[in-house]
C-alpha cells in the first residue's frame, strides 16, 4: 500500500511495465461492502433530492482483462446482471470502452492515469455529465 492508501502490488520498481491487478480479473460480482455503501449513498441522495450518476472506473487493457475479448465483455454484462439479481438497478453511464486503456495511458499503477490518460478520462466524464444531468 502506498502513502495514499492504494494497493500497489502491481507496480514494478524501476520498470516501465504495469501489471494488471487482481480487480481486473475478477468475475465482477458486487461485494457486501459495495452493496452496503451503495444503499447508504442512495438513501442520502434521496433525502437530499440529489441525482447519483455512476460511471465506469478506468481499467487496464491486459491479458487478464481486455474488452476485445468476448469473455471479458461477457464479464461486464454479468456484473450488470448480478446487480439486478440482488435488486440493485444501476444504470452505469458511459461506455467502459471509453475508459479501458493500454499501459501507455497509466502512470504507476493500473488505476493511476498519466496526463494523457487523464485528459481522455476527463473528456469522457464531461460527456457523461452533459448527457445525464437534469
Amino acid at each position: 500500500m502506498n502513502q495514499w492508501g492504494d494497493l500497489t502490488w502491481n507496480f514494478k520498481e524501476n520498470s516501465q511495465e504495469i501489471e494488471a491487478d487482481a480487480y481486473d480479473s475478477l468475475l465482477l460480482e458486487p461485494s457486501e461492502y459495495f452493496i452496503e455503501h451503495y444503499k447508504i449513498l442512495l438513501q442520502l441522495a434521496q433525502q437530499r433530492n440529489l441525482q447519483l450518476i455512476f460511471t465506469w472506473s478506468v481499467s487496464l487493457k491486459s491479458a487478464l482483462f481486455n474488452l476485445d475479448d468476448f469473455e471479458d465483455r461477457q464479464k461486464v454484462q454479468n456484473f450488470k446482471a448480478n446487480l439486478n439479481k440482488i435488486g440493485i438497478d444501476i444504470d452505469i453511464k458511459g461506455e467502459l470502452k471509453d475508459v479501458h486503456f493500454t499501459q501507455d495511458f497509466f502512470f504507476d499503477t493500473s488505476k493511476h492515469l498519466n496526463q494523457e490518460g487523464v485528459k481522455i478520462r476527463t473528456q469522457a466524464l464531461k460527456n457523461v455529465i452533459r448527457e445525464n444531468i437534469r
